[in-house]
């Protein structure tokens, strides 16, 4: 009996919620900040797959990447919390982190000590200054002189200023056009769907933008938060975040990315072969889409092994992914799909 498009979509979760559980796990328990558990964040990297199901789509090295970096960073990545975001974008997984996700980030380094964003309105009586003397001066709109509540007004732009260890302040004061100017830049600009456009949320995303012009005026010695929103900046403008520069995607024991892993997985490899295809393609330097045709030109020519190549027979099999990994109708139509 033919399986549902559901029941094939919750398979392929769970087997990428293996590969978290077992050959990424103990590379997510050495990133991992110690205050967080590695249980509860690949849950939370499950739980983001269930709630859209189009990430299955994506190359799984952008996949694993981005759930990779967000566990890194020590943001849930199912957006529950506002922290992080797994979007797809054409074949790629994109890690967006939102602004209570940039705040969390901020207010972990040591040299930072506090983050305050705000977006400024019409009636609020607002004031600042650069030069010698910089000072923001913001008092939101409340009452009237009645004692009356009174409205805001229209929004004008929005500020962050970050107060560091030292006792100085950085601060990004951006007019509403400015802020559009960005918004220009994303790729999600006229969705629907997309924050920028929602009634409420947008107010976040103008607070998240001053945030990453102002990080850019913080020292270099706050690594983290710079390398952030070199990443986030990359996603808005729609090019490649780069996360591999944060994230090493090899499997313990492996010299394989993802998706030649994925090619083993669907041809049901053996661990030893998976090691001898792995050795040809270090010795003949193949890229991975080359390794991935010749694991299919061995399936159709029926051969167990590369020509030439010695399979070991002792080799470890924790770092292998179970065969209780779902069923595909064939090798051959798996592999396919791949290249």
């Amino acid at each position: 009996m033919a399986k549902t498009e559901l029941e094939v979509i919750e398979e392929e979760t769970l087997t990428v919620g293996k590969w978290l559980a077992g050959p990424y796990r103990k590379r997510i328990e050495n990133v991992l900040p110690k205050i967080l558990n590695a249980e509860r964040m690949i849950t939370v990297c499950v739980d983001a797959l269930r709630k859209n199901p189009k990430l299955l789509q994506c190359n799984r090295d952008s996949l694993f990447a981005s759930m990779l970096r967000s566990i890194q960073l020590g943001l849930e990545c199912n957006g529950t919390l506002g922290q992080a975001y797994l979007v797809p974008f054409k074949d790629e997984c994109t890690l967006i982190v939102g602004y209570q996700g940039m705040l969390e980030v901020c207010r972990r380094s040591d040299q930072i000590v506090t983050v305050v964003s705000e977006v400024v309105y019409s009636n609020d009586d607002f004031d600042y200054q650069r030069g010698d003397s910089p000072h923001v001066h913001h008092k939101p709109a409340w009452v009237d002189d009645a004692g009356e509540p009174m409205e805001r007004g229209n929004p004008l732009g929005a500020y962050t200023s970050v107060m560091l260890k030292d006792g100085s302040r950085q601060s990004e004061v951006m007019s509403k056009a400015d802020i559009m100017k960005h918004k220009e830049m994303s790729p999600a600009k006229n969705k629907k769907d997309s924050p920028w456009n929602h009634p409420h949320n947008w107010v976040w995303m103008w607070k998240k933008t001053t945030i990453l012009q102002a990080a850019k005026l913080l020292p270099k010695s706050i690594e983290d938060v710079r390398r952030l929103v070199f990443e986030q900046e990359q996603a808005e403008a729609g090019l490649p975040q780069q996360l591999e520069d944060s994230i090493d995607l090899r499997v313990e024991d492996y010299t394989a990315s993802p998706a030649v892993e994925e090619a083993f997985h669907a041809a049901r490899f053996s661990q030893g072969k998976r090691k001898a295809f792995i050795g040809m393609a270090k010795a003949e330097k193949l890229s991975d889409e080359e390794l991935i045709v010749r694991i299919k030109a061995q399936l159709d020519e029926g051969e167990d092994r590369p020509d030439g190549v010695e399979v070991p027979t002792d080799a470890p099999e924790e770092s292998a992914p179970k065969e209780s990994a779902p069923k595909t109708p064939g090798k051959q139509e798996a592999l396919q799909e791949l290249i």
